[in-house]
């Protein structure tokens, strides 16, 4: 929901070549002349260390065993696995060996008109029959799937700007909100947590998460700094002042955390004309030095990219995103991919293109110092928890049909 600025890191190799020191003694000629028929002893030379680097194919969607791209050095180990597959690179001269894998496409065994099938469970549902599911009196009592407190101190968004009939949800925000207007969670003082209300991520192994939406294209504004999303955000960075969310071994309030935009409307803005989006922020650094978040930011990841020629908004349109958590079940081979009215967005794709995010994790979602880089990014998701966060801008409704949330354990 922010504007990234971009920092180019660029690596710096040094290379260090030492020469090995030689101690000359010096003999009579008489001994030189003895010796002349002595063989001189052959060196042998110092095998140099190299250590295996996963290829390509490492972290890749595949829906065959790869054949290429296993290594970028040292020597490939024979396949393992039926998919995932697993191999190593193995190192050379001593050189540490690299552990390696590539999962299946998430796209071949799910259906997001039936997610029962690949076993996710309904764990989350609201059909907006009522407001008793939304604490539009912002009491911050547990009970409630939706909350009108919000965190970082931005108020509480009006009773009046909220409105439910015939089973349709209408947000209608009167002032600038970042497209937060309600949210599965919010900050309590009562909880060690920091919060209350419902949170999304392990120990589940997967979620699919829809919404049926609907507003009016026509309503853009060029500049525009709030739009219709349906977006999320991890806890840890929300609640507690984002103590959860510090990254270990960095000064006091360096915060590591995951957002998870499902859908932004956010054409003109970050996005082309008459296009919407969905993207994963990995956000790292100390807030507000110097500017908002111009520290904490990488590169955005937009997933799918759509005309919206092809698609009449003032209609209703399932939103949908398939998030699987990197685990031990799949090697830490993480993945999202966004899905418009029950359609994978792939970059074949003729309704929705986009091309899924993957990503290489570990048990602990522990990387190293600063920055995030490689394979690595976006895995910190994988030990965080989601805040599904609805919103819009000032007069451009937005209207919800439901909010649904399978998980497979």
């Amino acid at each position: 929901m922010f504007f990234l600025k971009r920092l180019l890191l660029l690596p710096v190799t040094l290379t260090l070549v030492l020469s090995a020191g030689c101690t000359n003694s010096f003999k009579p000629v008489e001994s030189l002349q003895n010796e002349a028929s002595t063989a001189i002893p052959s060196m042998s030379p110092i095998a140099e260390s190299v250590d295996g680097v996963c290829g390509t194919a490492n972290g890749a969607a595949m829906s065959s065993a790869p054949t290429g791209g296993l290594c970028g050095a040292g020597r490939a180990s024979v396949l393992s696995g039926s998919g995932p597959w697993s191999w190593t690179c193995e190192g050379a001269g001593g050189g540490k060996s690299a552990s390696c894998s590539a999962p299946l496409p998430v796209t071949m065994a799910f259906d997001p008109n039936n997610p029962t099938t690949s076993g996710h469970t309904l764990f989350f549902d609201d059909e907006f029959d009522s407001l008793s599911t939304i604490d539009t009196a912002a009491t911050g009592n547990p009970g409630f799937k939706w909350y009108t407190k919000k965190f970082f101190g931005y108020g509480t968004e009006p009773a009046a700007n909220i409105s439910i009939a015939n089973g349709i949800l209408t947000l209608n925000p009167t002032g600038s909100t970042g497209s937060y207007n309600i949210a599965t969670a919010a900050p309590s003082s009562l909880l060690s947590t920091g919060y209350v209300g419902t949170t999304f991520g392990r120990p589940a192994h997967a979620y699919y998460v829809e919404a049926r939406i609907a507003f009016d294209q026509t309503l853009t504004r060029f500049g525009a700094t709030d739009w219709p999303a349906f977006w999320s955000l991890a806890v840890e960075h929300m609640a507690n002042g984002g103590i959860a969310a510090q990254w270990p071994g960095q000064i006091s309030g360096y915060e590591h955390f995951m957002e998870n935009d499902f859908f932004e409307y956010d054409v003109f803005s970050f996005s082309a004309a008459n296009f919407f989006g969905s993207a994963r922020h990995d956000w790292y650094g100390k807030y507000g030095s110097g500017c908002s978040f111009c520290q904490v930011a990488n590169p955005e990841f937009t997933v799918a990219n759509s005309a919206a020629g092809a698609s009449d908004w003032t209609q209703f349109h399932r939103i949908g995103q398939l998030w699987v958590l990197g685990s031990a079940e799949n090697n830490y081979q993480g993945s999202q991919t966004m899905y418009v009215d029950g359609i994978p967005c792939l970059p074949s794709g003729s309704t929705c293109k986009g091309v899924p995010v993957s990503w290489t994790g570990n048990a602990t979602c522990t990387m190293g110092p600063p920055p995030v880089a490689g394979s690595a990014a976006f895995s910190i998701g994988d030990c965080q928890h989601l805040v599904i966060i609805l919103g819009t801008a000032v007069k451009w409704p937005l209207q919800v049909d439901y909010v649904r949330v399978w998980k497979k354990d």
